[in-house]
């Protein structure tokens, strides 16, 4: 974060690394891996995470930093998968739209496939370990305190993702 920037709205995987600002969590967003039809005929449908290391995936550039996928054991750790990047993208929407036309695999929010999951043009991979949840942040600077307006804005913000119910928990 820039020292002028009140607040910072970013989405995150797995644990936090980085401690050179405070997070407050907004919602969390389950996530799938998805692929299209075309491309598990080709490919096969995996069903370990190990497997995805061969296979062409779409990866983030700016969001979540290209960084290995993230997926969770039994345990609830993490486990860091890295994976072949075939596409790269600055968005969920276009990770979604990738996979759609049979590019790679993606691992994405569960919310937004839901009609591409209904229609037939994406299906879901069940893997031996569950993606981890995308986690939309609040981030703010340690040097700042929190102002009413930006703590006001973090509760309307919640307030409005917890009437979405089904999107996020």
């Amino acid at each position: 974060l820039r020292e002028d920037v009140d607040l910072s709205i970013v989405f995150h995987r797995g644990h936090q690394e980085d401690s050179a600002f405070i997070t407050r969590e907004l919602a969390t967003l389950p996530s799938i891996v998805v692929a299209a039809p075309s491309l598990l005929a080709k490919t096969g449908m995996p069903r370990y995470v190990r497997e995805l290391k061969s296979l062409p995936c779409i990866t983030t550039l700016s969001a979540l930093k290209g960084q290995p996928w993230q997926f969770q054991d039994a345990a609830g750790e993490i486990v860091k998968v890295p994976v072949r990047s075939r596409y790269r993208v600055n968005s969920g929407e276009l990770a979604v739209a990738g996979a759609r036309q049979g590019i790679g695999f993606a691992i994405v929010a569960a919310y937004p496939c839901q009609e591409d999951l209904a229609a037939g043009r994406l299906q879901e991979v069940t893997l031996d370990l569950c993606p981890a949840p995308l986690q939309l942040l609040g981030a703010y600077s340690h040097r700042h305190s929190v102002t009413a307006r930006v703590r006001a804005l973090l509760e309307l913000i919640q307030m409005r993702l917890g009437e979405l119910g089904n999107l996020a928990r």
